[in-house]
């Protein structure tokens, strides 16, 4: 027995402060009330469908990738209005996407299946989002590492 489709987006954390807004985005409990709004008011723009289709082999990737800029757009549309549907996004030579100028700034990072967007009215605004992982090191690049933490350390 399949679990109940979401009603609504499954936003487990979200604050608005001076101007910025988080927005914590579950991408898998989500997915399904985020392809259905995409369905219904259409927001991802040619570039965002094409990139959606390179990632055809990675089906996982691929949908929490789609789920990940529906919801960005969801967002933006929230802070800007409808005029952002489906326009492309442009990326700086940093790789900071933007709706250009006259439009809020904004950033979104995604991870397996958290995605965490941002929308700020007055400056660009970053963030980042990780997902727990072990990492696994050769001790010889463990010392190496530290050692040059100590160099900048005593800069």
């Amino acid at each position: 027995m399949s679990a109940a489709a979401p009603t609504k987006l499954d936003v487990t954390a979200r604050a608005h402060c001076s101007g910025v807004e988080i927005v914590f985005v579950d991408l898998e409990a989500s997915g399904a009330l985020l392809e259905a709004e995409e369905a219904a008011t259409p927001r991802l723009s040619a570039s965002d469908i094409l990139r959606v289709e390179r990632l055809s082999l990675d089906p996982v990737r691929q949908r929490l990738w789609r789920s990940a800029r529906i919801a960005t757009r969801i967002v933006l549309e929230r802070a800007a209005g409808g005029t952002v549907r489906r326009i492309d996004f442009e990326i700086a030579a940093t790789g900071r996407p933007s709706l250009g100028e006259g439009f809020p700034h904004f950033n979104v990072s995604h991870s397996g299946e958290a995605a965490l967007i941002t929308v700020s009215e007055a400056t660009p605004i970053g963030v980042d989002i990780e997902q727990l992982r072990t990492l696994a090191m050769t001790d010889d690049r463990r010392r190496r590492i530290v050692a040059a933490a100590a160099t900048l350390a005593d800069g």
